[in-house]
């Protein structure tokens, strides 16, 4: 089984492959892979706030210096921000300790090359081929040597760069920063700004990080909003690069409504999205006579598509938006910075998304692999689809970092979305169950 998943190599910490001494291993075999370019690289390397942050980063950065590569290790920084530090230090890599969205337990380690971008499958193929490689390490002079840097004096000016024209005196912003990488540098810029920032998720301890707060729990945001009768309200995730909306209604804007708004604005020729965008964009982006690409879910296989086709927006509903040129992965804060920046109501991209009724199951299991390949399960989807065929969208998928298997259903009957949806939910945890048995 591979050892990078959907987006880099994850599990839970201090066990499977988010060991120190695999992390170790990882960090040594890309610092090799570096080396076939350059004689002394020098990678960028960053972490979230997670408890098994300290010594995971402590194991990445071992294994790269052992490989004869430099590092500049700066703390607790974004996923984005690491991509932007690699280009503005003109670096020839990067990776970042994080585990995104998912709770503390977990961690795991993204690598980025010199353009900030991440890597490809093919690009972490070959660093996984060099992990059990024997080779003579560096000796003397030849080891890497280990610098450290705040982030903020490159980050900030960019952030506030994008956010060039937007005055938000007098305003109250709600900042919900999931006790994450973003928990100091989010409330920062929007005070910058003139903002009255209210702070929720903003106290990281190393085991709150997503737990009831953030893009996957925006309720506290939503909640602060309403009581501070604030402008609006952004809640981003643990590693900085999703980030939701609330206008000041306590009403949410997810990545769908971000890119809708954004593509009014923007007027591009096609807009990349994803097999889980609703509907709805769809059609909204067609009535703007925009075009619409879906891709397989990850902000990875976005930034790919909108590369390929030279497009400026894509994203996911979950938050991951990409503006090219000034970013080349997800970045919440940039985004929350030009959903400002295009000083448009909010409210009303909100109350004009015609959207699609969809649900979303995460079905814990003990083995998704065997789930994923099952025939039963295969026939069953294609069975429903072949019924339905316009009426549904389905949507059957192993999570790529933790034991769960999604189901999405979509349509424009919810009651018929529901009967389906369980349907399946019912059929897969049956397939679970008789596979661990």
């Amino acid at each position: 089984m591979s050892l990078f998943g959907t987006d880099g190599v994850r599990d839970v910490a201090n066990s499977g492959n988010m060991r120190p001494e695999v992390v170790l291993k990882v960090g040594r075999a890309y610092g090799f892979w570096l080396k076939e370019e350059k004689e002394r690289p020098l990678v960028v390397v960053g972490r979230d706030t997670r408890l098994s942050g300290y010594s995971l980063v402590s194991a990445l950065i071992a294994g790269i210096l052992s490989s004869g590569c430099d590092v500049v290790d700066v703390g607790v920084l974004s996923t984005p921000g690491i991509s932007l530090l690699v280009r503005e230090l003109k670096a020839d890599g990067g990776a970042v300790v994080s585990a995104s969205h998912n709770p503390y337990e977990y961690n795991g380690v993204k690598f980025f090359n010199r353009f900030g971008e991440k890597l490809s499958s093919e690009e972490e193929a070959v660093i996984e081929g060099k992990i059990d490689e024997y080779r003579d390490l560096p000796t003397g002079i030849y080891i890497g040597k280990l610098y450290k840097l705040d982030p903020k004096e490159y980050y900030l000016p960019f952030l506030l760069k994008i956010a060039q024209g937007v005055k938000l005196d007098g305003l109250k912003v709600v900042v919900d920063g999931a006790n994450g990488a973003l928990f100091e540098i989010a409330p920062l810029v929007f005070e910058s700004l003139g903002a009255e920032v209210i702070k929720v998720g903003c106290d990281p301890d190393g085991i709150n990080i997503n737990a009831g707060v953030g893009s996957t729990s925006p309720g506290e945001m939503v909640s602060a909003v309403v009581r501070e009768e604030a402008y609006i309200g952004f809640a981003f995730d643990g590693d900085g690069d999703r980030v939701v909306v609330s206008d000041s209604r306590g009403m949410i804007a997810d990545g769908d409504v971000i890119l809708y708004l954004a593509a009014s604005k923007l007027k591009p020729k096609a807009v990349v999205g994803t097999v889980m965008s609703n509907l709805g964009l769809e059609e909204v982006l067609s009535s703007l006579k925009i075009g619409f690409v879906r891709v397989p879910v990850g902000d990875k296989w976005v930034y790919e598509e909108l590369k390929k086709r030279e497009l400026p927006l894509g994203g996911e509903p979950s938050g991951h938006i990409i503006f090219r040129p000034e970013v080349c992965t997800g970045d919440g804060l940039v985004t929350a910075l030009k959903v400002l920046s295009f000083g448009e109501s909010v409210e009303y991209y909100i109350d004009s998304f015609p959207r699609y009724p969809q649900r979303v199951w995460n079905i814990k299991v003990k083995d998704k692999n065997k789930v994923a390949s099952s025939a039963v399960l295969r026939e069953e989807v294609e069975k429903i689809s072949e019924s339905w065929q316009k009426t549904l969208r389905i949507i059957v998928r192993p999570s790529g970092t933790e034991p769960i298997f999604r189901v999405m259903v979509e349509g424009k009957d919810p009651m018929l979305v529901d009967k389906i949806g369980l349907r399946l939910v019912q059929l897969i945890s049956s397939i679970d169950e008789e596979a661990s048995e």
